[in-house]
């Protein structure tokens, strides 16, 4: 089974379908904003070390790419994890909407608190002020689901928490609260990392518990992306 992150199964489809033809049988199974991937082939002489299930390997490996974060068992956080213990990095995290859930996930990781300082849940305009210094006046100007919200916590997070790296999620998971503007699943998630400040716009479908979901491992893997980038 191949873990992936950051395709929509229509495109991991077309890039694989192909693979189909020589004997192998490919299935997808969406899992929030994952999906994972399953290779099967039968009547092999060796296993998987016959040629034909090495090859088919190799393909899909080359196809997902980056988005492809590990097999089996291994899951987005330790994925992420073993990143930074690799590089020696601690990871904080701000979060609004998930409600402290991209902590839950990184901490279901087995040996997380030798690369996880720890988070906090901002809720409120006023804690988000006080524990992560976001300027009143940027909150009232830009409002608190924002790209600029999001890079000012994620920055607050790093400096408040000591962290090499902080991750943040503000957003509005329903299901009310949307506006034409921001609808429901309107999430802006930011990052700092070596000195840098960035924001991705998200737009999530589905119940609050599935964008609350969805922002949770799209923030996680916005962290394994910029150490595989760094």
């Amino acid at each position: 089974v191949y873990r992936c992150c950051g395709l929509f199964e229509i495109e991991i489809n077309k890039r694989l379908h192909a693979l189909e033809r020589n004997g192998v049988q490919i299935g997808y199974y969406p899992v929030g904003a994952e999906v994972h991937v399953s290779l099967t082939a039968r009547n092999l002489e060796g296993g998987v070390d016959d040629p034909r299930f090495r090859a088919a390997d190799a393909v899909i490996r080359e196809a997902l790419g980056d988005n492809l974060y590990g097999v089996d068992q291994e899951t987005l956080a330790s994925a992420t994890g073993r990143l930074l213990r690799e590089r020696g990095l601690m990871l904080g995290v701000a979060e609004s909407c998930t409600g402290g859930m991209i902590g839950g996930v990184i901490t279901e990781a087995t040996g997380s608190s030798r690369w996880f300082k720890g988070g906090v849940i901002v809720y409120s305009n006023a804690l988000k002020e006080g524990l992560l210094g976001v300027d009143a006046d940027l909150l009232a100007r830009c409002g608190a689901v924002s790209g600029e919200t999001a890079r000012a916590m994620a920055s607050g997070a790093a400096q408040r928490l000591g962290c090499d790296i902080a991750v943040s999620a503000t957003g509005i998971a329903g299901p009310g609260g949307g506006t034409a503007e921001k609808p429901v699943g309107t999430v802006y998630i930011g990052l700092s990392h070596h000195n840098t400040v960035v924001d991705r716009l998200c737009r999530f479908n589905g119940s609050r518990r599935q964008i609350q979901e969805k922002t949770a491992q799209t923030a996680v893997d916005m962290v394994r992306r910029a150490l595989l980038a760094s």
